[in-house]
């Protein structure tokens, strides 16, 4: 974000495992949308950027934060429930510009019952008791919903893999080891990632 006013061109390239792509091409984009330019190779590994840029004003809308609803939407889960999401539409996930979209077609895969309300136009989770399908799921494109995937995972019937989780921070990693020692539900780790098994009963 600081290269555009740089005294000399810059190049990024990215070597090795792309984590978090999502939140790179989330910063690309905000970046262009104020004026900034940022050349982008086809295979999205390397970033060429020009000095001496100034940036234009621009009117943004925030998008809705689909990481902070991962923890309600995995609360819904555990019981019966209905529960709308305010200011969570219920769009495409192609359509929701938030680096945790991928989130909405994960819990949708899993069983999760997701509608538009009729009123609202938001998400709403209704139902009278569910069990979600495992999933194997790759966390680099969403890191900061792993917390609650590991909870739906324990709900789900049978094993869910999280696969490359070998990048999140240790707090939340530290979160995860704490759920698999607890009684209710068996973390292990599953290189390069974690399985979480089911569970009967939170």
């Amino acid at each position: 974000m600081v290269a555009p006013f740089a005294t000399g061109p810059s190049t990024i390239t990215v070597e090795g495992e792309f984590n978090e792509r999502s939140y790179v091409d989330l910063t690309v984009r905000m970046m262009r949308r104020f004026g900034l330019r940022v050349d982008v190779s086809e295979n999205g590994r390397r970033f060429d950027i020009e000095p001496g840029q100034c940036p234009t004003p621009a009117t943004v809308v925030l998008p809705p934060d689909v990481g902070a609803a991962a923890f309600g939407l995995a609360v819904t889960a555990l019981h019966p429930a209905d529960v709308l999401f305010r200011g969570l539409p219920a769009l495409p996930v192609d359509q929701v510009d938030h680096p945790d979209a991928d989130l909405l077609n994960i819990v949708a895969g899993m069983g999760l019952p997701m509608t538009a309300d009729p009123a609202t136009g938001m998400v709403r989770v209704r139902h009278d008791g569910i069990r979600l399908r495992p999933a194997r799921i790759d966390c680099r494109a969403v890191p900061d919903t792993l917390p609650a995937l590991s909870v739906l995972g324990a709900l789900a019937d049978g094993t869910t893999v999280l696969d490359n989780v070998a990048q999140v921070v240790r707090p939340v990693h530290e979160g995860l080891v704490g759920l698999g020692q607890s009684r209710t539900s068996r973390s292990e780790p599953h290189s390069p990632g974690q399985s979480v098994q089911s569970v009967r009963s939170v």
